[in-house]
């Protein structure tokens, strides 16, 4: 009977847990980009999920080292955060988003923009 119980109070935790859709802590790494000097990089994250996530953002030099960050941001179900770094120390960075990210709900974008433009040259993605 107490094992009947057991199961029972499992698979009941296991479907509220699979509802309230809580956001696993982890670390999601962009693959670095080489800008020219004037140019500018820009880390966007994605909440793809339904309910917001707290994530800290952080540009990276091609060594490793901090360039630009750490920020924090909550961001809202279905929205996206953008952070521009437009630093010269570092023309090769990555983009490290750390907190409550998803491999399937959490899209990190991470691109090079020519000063003064709008769009992005080159673009790459993680997970």
């Amino acid at each position: 009977m107490k094992t009947k119980r057991v199961a029972q109070m499992a698979a009941l935790l296991a479907g509220v847990t699979g509802l309230t859709g809580v956001a696993s802590a982890g670390t999601i790494n962009t693959p670095p980009l080489q800008k020219a000097s004037a140019d500018y990089f820009v880390c966007r994250v994605a909440n793809t999920g339904t309910t917001p996530r707290d994530v800290i953002i952080e540009t990276r030099s091609g060594s490793g080292e901090a360039a630009y960050g750490p920020f924090s941001y909550t961001i809202p179900a279905g929205q996206t955060v953008a952070q521009l770094y437009a630093g010269t120390l570092h023309n090769i960075a990555y983009c490290v988003v750390t907190g409550q990210t998803s491999r399937t709900k959490t899209l990190v974008s991470f691109c090079t923009r020519v000063s003064g433009g709008d769009r992005c040259e080159a673009t790459v993605t993680a997970p």
